[in-house]
């Protein structure tokens, strides 16, 4: 028994069969395959169209496309173009220079997502190594001689898609370090200090496998450093996705 009707999805394949009944959300068929029936579904959020032949009866379908002279006709579902869902890993290495008001520093950070079509928000891994220069004149502010301070980061920088090739970039991180202060006697001391980094900005990742990304933002840190407890300063970006 030959097919009668037909079902052309949004993705532009067509599936030949024989309609059995079409609701709200459903469009109910049966096919053969090596002379043997089968019965199946599709939801209608995959259906661009669907037509029926001439021939046979079509059971408990809410709109029919056959007209009193038995021609064919196409009953369009969903006309919007296709978009092709994306489900891929992307590998970013960005290198950062940050211009603050009370230090300068610099950072090299690896970016590594799964990117898909369906969600507007990326939760990167981030990984990299920072550092930065305290300017003298706020130093000097702190009543030591020299300090030398260590510290990790812990947090987020997740990216919501704006559209076409810009993200949002909105971070924020935790820091946790020691710092050795010596005093002008010559009196050396260590300390705990803790903090809060959180940053915002627009990045600029091309859609090609291959290229170059553009940053720009602003952060600011709270910290309970002796030397270095607060700042707010811009951020450029330069890197490149592979």
């Amino acid at each position: 028994m030959g097919a009668q009707d037909q079902i052309t999805k949004r993705d532009g394949e067509q599936i030949n069969c024989n309609i059995t009944k079409v609701d709200e959300q459903v469009i109910y068929y049966d096919f053969h395959r090596d002379d043997r029936k089968f019965s199946s579904f599709i939801p209608l959020t995959e259906v661009r169209s669907y037509q029926r032949g001439s021939e046979g009866n079509v059971a408990d379908s809410l709109d029919s496309n056959i007209d009193v002279e038995g021609k064919v006709n196409e009953v369009l579902v969903d006309t919007t173009d296709y978009v092709e869902e994306v489900d891929e890993w992307i590998n970013l290495a960005v290198y950062s220079q940050r211009i603050g008001a009370n230090a300068t520093g610099w950072g090299v950070d690896y970016y590594g997502y799964n990117l898909t079509s369906r969600s507007r928000w990326v939760l990167p891994l981030v990984v990299g190594i920072e550092g930065f220069d305290i300017r003298p004149d706020y130093f000097n502010k702190s009543g030591y001689y020299m300090a030398e301070m260590s510290y990790m980061t812990f947090g987020i920088s997740p990216l919501y898609h704006l559209g076409d090739k810009f993200y949002l970039n909105l971070g924020v991180r935790l820091i946790y370090g020691e710092e050795e202060l010596t005093d002008f006697s010559g009196d050396v001391s260590s300390n705990i200090f803790f903090g809060l980094n959180p940053s915002q900005g627009i990045v600029f990742i091309p859609e090609s496998k291959f290229g170059v990304t553009l940053g720009i933002g602003i952060y600011e840190k709270v910290l309970s450093s002796n030397v270095y407890n607060n700042d707010v300063g811009v951020t450029f970006q330069l890197g490149i996705k592979f």
